[in-house]
């Protein structure tokens, strides 16, 4: 089932283009150590050729945000398993990583800018995880600091605490929902739009040693691998807290 479309009106803002330097800039961080598709070209040929892949990257790019559609040839992943012990015998003694287009990839860069004002807004104060210049040590921190804070008053004899864990948590985003989510957070209906297009549609298939598999879609989930996803991931359990308690939201 396609995705809601959010219906974008004449008054409301468009997405800035980007420049020439600006893309030469977000392609001048590229890693050239990073595996990519089979269907892709290597990372080094984009460094190398950079002055040539710039101005076709930026007419993308720009389309892209003009239009609010994410390239459809970017939105196709290859799963390599990944062995995780010595003698495998059954598919979970493989890590699946998704391995993606990597300029496809520099283009969810360019959307995470485009939210990054929005975000640094909405993201609450106690989530620690896929945030700038801050992580699991903070959240210790923060936690001994709550812990310590609350022994010291004389009148607590105790604390209690609990912890939950999201098994697999990327897979059980559900892209309509975080789609209103987005909605009631008053993001740029163009961003909205462009994230539910980033969704929509999405193809993976698994690639062992010579052997491929034929692609499928995939309904539901915040594509692995992808810049975007952690991000996503992170709006869609942004209200997600107990009432009257201290809380510490992170990742590992």
């Amino acid at each position: 089932m396609p995705l809601p479309s959010v219906p974008i009106l004449e008054s409301d803002m468009h997405l800035e283009p980007l420049s020439l330097g600006e893309t030469k800039h977000l392609m001048n961080k590229l890693d050239v150590g990073k595996s990519t598709s089979s269907e892709d070209f290597p990372t080094w040929v984009s460094l190398e050729g950079i002055e040539d892949v710039c101005l076709p990257l930026n007419n993308i790019i720009n389309s892209m945000l003009s239009t609010s559609e994410f390239p459809s040839k970017w939105k196709r992943a290859q799963i390599r398993p990944i062995l995780k012990v010595a003698c495998p015998s059954k598919y979970k003694d493989y890590r699946p990583v998704s391995i993606l287009f990597h300029l496809g990839k520099l283009s969810e860069e360019v959307i995470i800018n485009k939210m990054r004002s929005k975000l640094e807004d909405v993201i609450e104060p106690a989530q620690f995880a896929y945030q700038p210049h801050i992580g699991t040590v903070d959240a210790l921190i923060k936690l001994l600091d709550d812990f310590t804070s609350e022994l010291d008053n004389p009148n607590v004899k105790y604390i209690q605490s609990a912890a939950l864990d999201f098994s697999k948590a990327f897979d059980r985003l559900q892209p309509a929902v975080l789609i209103q989510k987005l909605e009631g957070y008053n993001f740029n209906p163009r961003i909205i739009s462009l994230i539910s297009s980033f969704l929509d549609n999405r193809l993976q298939c698994v690639k062992y040693g010579n052997e491929q598999s034929q692609y499928i879609s995939t309904k539901v989930c915040a594509p692995q691998g992808t810049k975007l996803g952690p991000i996503l991931w992170l709006l869609y359990s942004n209200d997600l807290a107990a009432d009257g308690c201290n809380h510490i939201k992170y990742a590992v």
